[in-house]
């Protein structure tokens, strides 16, 4: 399975992608919201774990620029937040269906998601 992380914490990143190795996942990471849009557009991965707080592009806009341009890889999307989404965002993310990881999180909690 390939996996793009995008989170502007390139510590936690790094720490997603070990636990993601230990379950034979590939994955890549980028810190940005923009960037994530460029890579999710270029290389279509097959799970998509997504910072909701982003400086650049937040995670909102990353599935607003989805909606617009790949609709069909947003069941792909996973958010993830340190804090409550806001209401927007939590109305986007209950239309979609979408699910939001709360950091922290445990590496069981991860490795579960990405069984599914």
């Amino acid at each position: 399975m390939r996996i793009l992380i995008i989170d502007d914490e390139p510590m936690l990143a790094a720490a997603l992608q070990r636990v993601l190795a230990r379950a034979s996942c590939d994955s890549v990471f980028v810190t940005s919201g923009r960037a994530g849009l460029e890579a999710v557009l270029a290389d279509e991965p097959d799970l998509i774990l997504c910072d909701l707080g982003l400086p650049d592009l937040p995670g909102l806009g990353l599935l607003e620029a989805l909606e617009l341009q790949r609709p069909e890889l947003i069941p792909r999307l996973i958010f993830m937040t340190g804090g409550a989404p806001s209401a927007r965002e939590a109305a986007a993310i209950a239309r979609h269906g979408l699910v939001v990881l709360e950091k922290p999180f445990s590496p069981a909690e991860l490795l579960a998601l990405v069984a599914r």
